[in-house]
């Protein structure tokens, strides 16, 4: 009886060279602000309580990656969000874009804030997403 090799991949050039923790260490990641700050940082911008909700899920969907990734929020690059979006794998590109835009206004929330100077994921465009005309 022949016994089959198990096939190791190496690193390719674009491979990401951080260690991931193991998806057991990842905890609800304690939040910097209180959800309330978020929440109502949206509510001023004339969201729903609905969208204000939905996007603060998004955003702790996007720290739990950050920590599994062993990333900081301040060191987060256009790269990364897109790595991020990556992630999820093949699931609809209209998902895609409400993960991306709760984590587009958590980084404006963070510049308002003074926390950030810049946002990385305000030029990501996803392919696919037909923009609504403006009336």
């Amino acid at each position: 009886m022949k016994m089959k090799a198990k096939l190791h991949l190496g690193k390719t050039a674009t491979s990401r060279s951080r260690k991931k923790k193991p998806v057991e260490e990842v905890s609800k990641q304690s939040d910097v602000h209180q959800p309330d700050d978020f929440i109502n940082y949206l509510l001023g911008k004339g969201y729903s309580s609905s969208t204000a909700a939905s996007f603060y899920s998004d955003v702790r969907k996007f720290k739990a990656w950050l920590e599994k990734e062993g990333m900081e929020i301040e060191n987060v690059n256009y790269n990364d969000v897109t790595s991020y979006l990556q992630s999820f794998g093949n699931i609809a590109q209209h998902t895609k874009g409400c993960y991306l835009r709760g984590v587009k206004q958590y980084f404006n929330f963070l510049i308002q804030r003074g926390e950030r100077t810049d946002n990385p994921a305000a030029f990501i465009q996803l392919k696919g997403l037909k923009k609504k005309n403006a009336l």
